[in-house]
């Protein structure tokens, strides 16, 4: 069974439609808990430790 390049290319493009909308809640969520914890400093050498 052999996917021609549009094939491939619509699957492509589905992913990505379906990362982005996956990725920007993350994302904010992110941002929301760094910016509400203050924790965007120190989490970076906490992580390290």
């Amino acid at each position: 069974e052999s996917f021609s390049a549009l094939d491939v290319f619509y699957i492509i493009q589905k992913s990505l439609i379906a990362i982005r909308f996956i990725s920007i809640p993350f994302i904010s969520w992110i941002l929301l808990y760094t910016v509400f914890t203050d924790n965007y400093i120190a989490w970076p050498l906490q992580s390290h430790a």
